[in-house]
């Protein structure tokens, strides 16, 4: 599924593409940026422009819960807690993605002040186009992949209350205005206090991200303690929910999950944190992983679709439709 979106968002940017690689043809190879600009001045302008069309890139993060299996995927450094991380960071930090990039013959101490982020859906330059960073194009492959991290299914036990999912610009503007060491336990103690005080799991999730937001701004405002990091601050997405399906009053007068009947209940979950015994992940990047054959030597499904497949069957006029205006994207 991860691939099958970025392939369409590759598609949809196809003429922008060509575009770019026409005009660059006209710039000699060996001509660098400096003296491109002076002699072709129209057209590095335009190929610019067409860079930054093609140049944005997306973390995905995805939960599915089927019957008390929770199933987790994502690329990118969107996270997913239940109290604990559940996801895994697709950075520079990580030591599994350090491994796979020093495979590909890169220079890791370059690399780490030119980007941060190792893997997403997106962002050609860094995919398709890597060839024309100096930094990048000794690369055996792409070096950024839009391979998922996912988990084989997590029991979910009587003490799971709730589930986050969040982009990577909520934990990033706690820490830098901050500097905590445990942010993803800050966070779910915001979750927990707001879920005592909102009636909702929309306002629990925005009160949330409007308090991490007034954190960041009176850090930036803060001309003697000014942290050197909030001098912007990153968009910000959190869903919440709840594992159960009804809300229940709690004694401060908004609503907890009926599963944890009292703020303190949700504390102590997060104090009693410990790695779960059956959490585990893997990656799909074939480069690393030998996936399990079935005796046709094709991979074995580990996630049903027959469902989406019988529904595009019946409606492919929508899906046509679909792929006419992705086109014109």
């Amino acid at each position: 599924m991860f691939t099958a979106v970025e392939r369409g968002y590759f598609v949809s940017i196809g003429d922008v593409l060509a575009k770019r690689a026409e005009l660059l043809i006209k710039i000699p190879e060996n001509m660098n940026a400096y003296e491109s600009t002076k002699k072709f001045p129209q057209e590095m302008s335009l190929i610019n422009q067409l860079g930054e069309r093609v140049s944005s890139g997306c973390a995905i993060v995805l939960a599915l819960v089927k019957k008390d299996k929770l199933f987790i995927a994502n690329v990118g450094c969107g996270n997913e807690l239940v109290v604990q991380q559940l996801s895994v960071d697709h950075d520079i930090d990580n030591p599994d993605e350090v491994m796979r990039l020093t495979k590909l013959g890169l220079n890791l101490d370059a690399i780490r002040h030119f980007s941060h982020t190792t893997r997403c859906l997106g962002d050609f330059p860094r995919k398709g186009g890597y060839k024309d960073f100096e930094l990048l194009s000794c690369a055996k492959s792409e070096p950024v992949i839009s391979d998922p991290a996912f988990s084989s299914g997590i029991t979910i036990g009587k003490s799971f209350c709730f589930l986050l999912l969040m982009s990577s610009g909520v934990y990033l503007n706690l820490e830098n205005a901050t500097g905590t060491m445990q942010v993803n336990e800050d966070i779910a103690y915001m979750v927990a206090r707001e879920f005592c005080r909102q009636s909702t799991e929309t306002s629990v999730a925005q009160a949330v991200l409007d308090e991490i937001g007034r954190i960041h701004q009176n850090a930036f405002l803060n001309v003697e303690m000014r942290s050197p990091f909030c001098h912007k601050r990153e968009d910000m997405t959190l869903l919440v929910r709840r594992f159960d399906g009804e809300f229940s009053s709690s004694d401060s007068g908004g609503f907890l999950p009926r599963r944890c009947q009292t703020y303190s209940d949700v504390l102590q979950n997060v104090n009693t944190l410990t790695p779960s015994t059956d959490l585990s992940f893997d990656s799909s990047n074939s480069e690393e992983y030998e996936l399990p054959l079935n005796e046709n030597g094709d991979l074995e499904p580990y996630v049903d679709f027959s469902d989406y497949y019988s529904t595009a069957s019946t409606n492919t006029e929508q899906i046509k439709a679909l792929e006419e205006a992705m086109k014109d994207l």
